[in-house]
């Protein structure tokens, strides 16, 4: 198992070459599916939070292009890939207002953040996060939550859920989990609702 690493560890890691790998292959799989997932919620208002890569913004985008978007992450290397392979996409000249990109770090800060006017929040990093449960804790009630849990182990993670079961242990006090789907062989798609 991994630990916490700091803002500095992730600009230093997140070389442009590591970035690209994090927006292809099975991470392209990943987003697809997840964005169809949030699709078919019908969600308006979108908050993405330790979002790394920038592919999971894009495909949801691409299926829902009058959505409100707001991508944050509390690397700096991380948002400033976001905001240009973004800027590239065909959809984004017509929803440049509709995308916020934002330096947070959900870990120390998420009791700042106001979830209300939010349909979805989206993560595909939970488990880098030391607060994962206070942060899913803190959103309000009935909102929709969707995420990515990898089911592998890295030097980043701080724990690894691997199987459904684990998944539900940790979270399903919090969350009303309506279903959990394997993708691409390394991760759980999570649908739920906070409780």
């Amino acid at each position: 198992m991994g630990e916490k690493k700091s803002r500095e560890w992730y600009d230093k890691f997140l070389t442009p070459q590591r970035l690209a790998m994090f927006n292809s292959g099975v991470h392209v799989e990943r987003a697809k599916a997840l964005a169809s997932l949030v699709a078919a919620a019908k969600s308006s208002v979108i908050f993405e939070f330790a979002a790394g890569g920038s592919i999971l913004c894009s495909e949801i985008l691409s299926l829902l292009p009058k959505a409100s978007y707001t991508w944050s992450d509390f690397s700096i290397s991380a948002l400033e890939h976001a905001q240009k392979q973004l800027a590239a996409c065909s959809f984004f000249p017509n929803n440049r207002r509709r995308v916020s990109f934002h330096n947070i770090d959900i870990d120390a800060g998420y009791h700042n953040i106001n979830f209300e006017n939010v349909d979805a929040v989206v993560c595909v990093s939970l488990e880098h996060l030391e607060h994962d449960r206070e942060i899913l804790q803190s959103l309000p009630k009935g909102k929709k939550v969707f995420l990515s849990i990898p089911n592998i182990d890295a030097e980043d993670h701080i724990r690894v859920l691997k199987t459904p079961k684990e998944i539900q242990e940790r979270y399903g006090d919090i969350l009303d989990i309506k279903t959990i789907t394997p993708c691409a062989g390394l991760f759980h798609l999570v649908c739920a609702e906070r409780k």
